[in-house]
Formats: structure tokens, sequence, C-alpha cells
């Protein structure tokens, strides 16, 4: 643990500790906190006014690491890392290079320990290279690059991980025709959206019943999709989707309002194939805030910025580039959001860059963090793949060193505070959350855990709703698909394609008259 030398600076007094500034004009407050460590010196800024507050973040340290048993660590299957989620105190990972799925417990953001792990060929069928996952409520998705394939994990007892189900390709005598070297992937609701990188093509996978999952739709670079030549990587916000295809240097939007008739509504691509975007050769990276989606490209170099407000319309605003316009984009990859920040990783710089976009127009670097190869202070930044942000902290695979590790990104801790308006890129909330007034939802709603609702549900959607498992109606204990402990009052027509079964009391007689498949009951008659 790095000693810490803080200077204290309140009015004219200076203690050897902390250096704090503090100046109140009016209703403004301006507090200006550096800490200074044996390696590194932080500078925050805090601001207030009319009911604003601002923090700026200058510098990301490494607190945690685990590493691959072959690096001489406790991780038992960390060999090539891919993929990382955290939810809560777990985060989920795997390792290309094992076949393996894994958890670990990272509650103390210092420690990541290894809880469980599921294999290839001893708990898994088709974990044939794992390249990324995706993680919903009880459930993890894992695409696999070698396997052609889509396998869905129960995660609900983290010490014991369990295959439920799996969906492969047909050039691997499977049943799906879009998922053949599968890059990315993101799940909603009842499906799961696959680039297939081989395949140059988007699956929409039904994944409502995980044991008998089914492909719904493929668009397919040339024909439904005009340029998804080597698709890789996409997020979604709302009813569209937003892919890269890293051979097709090109980014799309694709309107999946209906899952089964996906559509593309725009595309642009890098200058190099003809285009009108200038730093898209190599495009691996997206994620998208408000009206921009911020793109980083591996082959340019490059932090690409596009205005999407008009989704038939994407228009290139700002780029950065390494050695031009940054210092630490070489290989630029993956990349997160918090606040006005984006962290990017560069793998062939072994670096995070950290480029502020308070002005997404007009973004630039302002701090990064580096491997002690490449001549920074980080221990474990060898070729960073991937990152998922929790909170303040920050988690990287990296991919020479076999190791995922845990970077603290300074922000905000208080245990109390009154705030008018929230405005967040992101917010993940650890402990429960008390809403007193309406909450106003524009977007998809994905629901890990039980929904308990002690007033009244209402549903004005035009689209069809879809419940998977058993619903009870006055009983909590459903035997049926629907189980009703009361009176059913039936207006309008009533189609049975089955047989009907009564139990209880009922009259027989004339009343009754059978039919195909059934029973009917006449109003006008006389019962016996």
């Amino acid at each position: 643990m790095d000693k810490k030398r803080i200077f204290l600076i309140i009015g004219g007094f200076f203690i050897l500790a902390a250096f704090i500034a503090i100046t109140i004009v009016g209703f403004r407050l301006t507090a200006e906190v550096t800490r200074i460590t044996d390696d590194s010196i932080t500078t925050q800024n805090f601001n207030m006014a009319g009911g604003r507050f601002s923090q700026d973040v200058e510098v990301i340290s490494e607190v945690g690491y685990i590493q691959d048993d072959n690096q001489g660590g406790d991780g038992n299957y960390i060999d090539k890392p891919r993929g990382v989620v955290v939810i809560g105190k777990y985060l989920y990972s795997l390792s290309l290079q094992e076949d393996a799925f894994c958890i670990y417990e990272v509650s103390k953001r210092d420690s990541i320990n290894e809880i469980s792990c599921i294999v290839n060929g001893s708990g898994a069928t088709q974990l044939d290279n794992p390249k990324n996952l995706y993680v919903l409520g009880k459930y993890a998705y894992v695409i696999s690059n070698s396997a052609d394939s889509l396998s869905v994990f129960d995660i609900s007892n983290p010490t014991n991980i369990t295959e439920v189900g799996t969906i492969v390709d047909d050039n691997k005598g499977g049943s799906a025709t879009g998922i053949d070297g599968p890059e990315d992937l993101y799940v909603s609701g009842r499906y799961a959206y696959i680039s297939g990188y081989n395949e140059h093509a988007l699956s929409i996978i039904d994944i409502s019943n995980p044991t008998k999952m089914f492909e719904v739709s493929v668009l397919r670079d040339g024909v439904e999709g005009s340029q998804f030549l080597g698709l890789a990587t996409m997020v979604s916000r709302g009813h569209y989707l937003y892919v890269l295809a890293k051979t097709d240097d090109s980014f799309s939007i694709v309107d999946i309002s209906d899952p089964e008739n996906p559509f593309e509504t725009d595309y642009i691509q890098d200058d190099v194939q003809g285009g009108n975007a200038t730093a898209l050769d190599g495009a691996v990276g997206i994620i998208v805030s408000g009206r921009y989606a911020y793109v980083a490209s591996a082959v340019s170099d490059s932090l690409s910025v596009f205005d999407i407000s008009n989704k038939s319309n994407i228009t290139e605003v700002a780029t950065l580039i390494d050695g031009i316009d940054a210092d630490y984009l070489d290989g630029a990859s993956r990349l997160v959001i918090s606040g006005k920040y984006l962290y990017v990783l560069a793998k062939d710089d072994d670096a995070i860059s950290v480029i502020d976009i308070s002005d997404p127009e007009n973004p630039f670097e302002t701090d990064y963090a580096q491997d002690e190869g490449q001549g920074g202070s980080i221990a474990h930044l060898d070729q960073p793949l991937y990152l998922f942000l929790s909170g303040r902290y920050l988690y990287v695979t990296v991919n020479v060193d076999d190791a995922i590790v845990a970077f603290e990104v300074s922000g905000l801790n208080t245990p109390a505070m009154d705030i008018g308006v929230i405005r967040t890129n992101f917010l993940q909330v650890v402990g429960d959350v008390i809403i007193r007034g309406d909450l106003n939802l524009f977007g998809n709603f994905n629901l890990g855990g039980d929904l308990v609702a002690s007033g009244t549900m209402s549903s004005f959607g035009v689209g069809d709703n879809y419940f998977r498992g058993k619903i009870g109606i006055g009983t909590t204990t459903p035997q049926n698909e629907l189980n009703v402990i009361g009176n059913v009052n039936v207006t309008g027509n009533y189609t049975n394609n089955a047989n009907i079964g009564i139990t209880g009391n009922y009259t027989s007689g004339s009343c009754w008259t059978s039919y195909s498949g059934g029973i009917v009951y006449e109003t006008n008659c006389t019962s016996t």
C-alpha cells in the first residue's frame, strides 16, 4: 500500500497530509483536492453553483488484480481472458485459451477471488474459444468463436455454474445460420443479438426458453445489410442497434423494433473504403450516449464521434488520432463512458486513455495509465482488451499478462446528498432504490430479478406481451400456465384447441354439448 503524504491548507493552516483549497463566494463553492502519493499526483475539482455539481478527475490507479497460475497467480482459468462483466459483488469473465467461464468475487476491490468455473467438456458442451458474454438476471449468455455457438448458463448459485442450453451454427450441424465466428452479443428482453464475423451477418436469437433457443432472423452483408463485412461489435439503445464491421470499416444503425424484420437505417464508412468518415479503419469499440456515438478504431488508432440524432444520416463531428491529437490511442479498441469522461483501451500502447467529452464535438485526451513495460506505472496492463465500469472501479482483462485488473477511478463518495436533478450516462446502484414519484422510462427495461407491485399494473403498448413460466391470478403457486382462483368473465369468443377439463361441481344435462376437442355450454337451455 502506498504511503500517502497529504497537505492541508484551510485559511492559514498548513498540515502535512492533504492539499485542500476551499473558496466560498456567494452561493458558489469550489474545492480543489490534491493527493500526493509515492508515484502519482491526483487532482480533483468540485464545483457547486446554482444547484449544479461537477467533478474533474485526472488519475486512475491500479488497486487489485488476479493472474493466471501460468504466470504464478491464483487464477486457474485466466489464460487469454476475454469479456468482463461486474454485477454487484461478482465478476464474470472467460478464458479463450482454456475454454472456461469463471465467476469471481470482487466485494473487496483490492482482492479478486475465484469462486467457480465451468470448462468445455466438463459441464459445458459448446465453450470452445469463448469470446464474449452478457449477464442478465440469473443467466450468463456466452458466445464461443470456435464452437460457433451461444451458450446459456444458470449463475443463480455462483458456486455452481450450470449449462441450461445452447444453439449452434449450421456449419457445425446446428440450427442457426448466422453465428459462424461470433464476435459480440447484446441481450434485451427475449432476444439475443449476435454478430457473426465469418458470416458477415447479424443473427437474432429467441432466448425466451433457454433450453429451446431458435433463430428468428438474420441480416446479411450485401443483402439486407449494406456494410456488414467482418461484423464485430455492437451496442443497443432503445429499438436501435449500433454495429461496427471491422473489414468494411463501417458503422451502421439497425432498426430492431421488429426483431423478426430488422433493417439498416444508415451507415457510414471510412474514406479508405470511399466513405465520409476519416478515422474508422478497423472499427472495433463503440459506446452511445445521448445523440452521439463514440467509436474506437484499432487501425486508425483513433476515437471518432458521430452525431446519430438522425438515424438516417450519421454524421462525423470529431476525431482524435494517435500521434496527432492524442498520445495513447495506438490500437484503440473498447471503451466505456462515465460522466464527461471516456476510458479507451489502447492495446498497442498498453494503456488506458482518458478522454474529456464534456464538449463531444471537441474531445481531448486528459490523462492516461500505461504498463510499466512502456514506461508507465501500471504493473499489469500488457495488451488490455476488454473493460467494464462498475461505480468507481474499472475492470480490465489483460491479454499478455493473463490477468484481470481493477482500477480505481476517483469519484464522489458521500453518505448523503440532496440533488434536484441528476443526469448521468451510467447509473449502478448496489443497494435499494426508493422513488417517491413517477419513473419515466424511454428505453428498454431489463429486469434480472422479481417484480413486485403493490398497486395496479397496466400495459398500453401496441405490441405483444410475453411471459415465461406459469401465471397465477389469486394464487402465488400456479400449477398450470394460467391458474385462476376466482371467477372468469369472457365477453368475447373463447377458442380452445385442446380438451377442456372440469374439476369441482357442475350441472350435467342438455346444457353441455360435446364437440370435437371438448365441450360447450349452451346459454339457452334447461339444466337437469
